[in-house]
């Protein structure tokens, strides 16, 4: 599953019924991961690269669009990138999320 959740762990505390964290949670509950958060390591909250920058602004940056993948996808291998702001952020105020599948052997 992959978009734009307009979801952040930072954002928890302001929305305890409804936060990131329990999604996650959910997701790991379905066997699903996140595609970024596997890839660099980064926690969930703690993100280093964005996919959103507010107002197209780059001194606004949130990570708020998400890939989760399932454990099958996972095991089966997969990269995860996100394209370069500086070439975005006149089409778009988000990031391309590029995911390439390796196909099942």
């Amino acid at each position: 599953m992959i978009g734009d959740f307009n979801s952040n762990a930072i954002w928890d505390r302001d929305h305890p019924q409804h936060s990131h964290s329990e999604l996650v949670a959910r997701f790991a509950n379905l066997g699903m991961t996140s595609a970024y958060h596997r890839s660099t390591g980064d926690p969930q909250g703690q993100e280093r690269l964005a996919t959103h920058y507010f107002w197209r602004k780059p001194d606004r940056p949130f990570h708020i669009d998400h890939c989760f993948l399932s454990r099958s996808l996972v095991d089966a291998g997969f990269s995860f990138t996100l394209g370069a702001p500086k070439q975005w952020l006149g089409m778009s105020d988000h990031i391309p999320l590029i995911l390439d599948l390796l196909p099942a052997v």
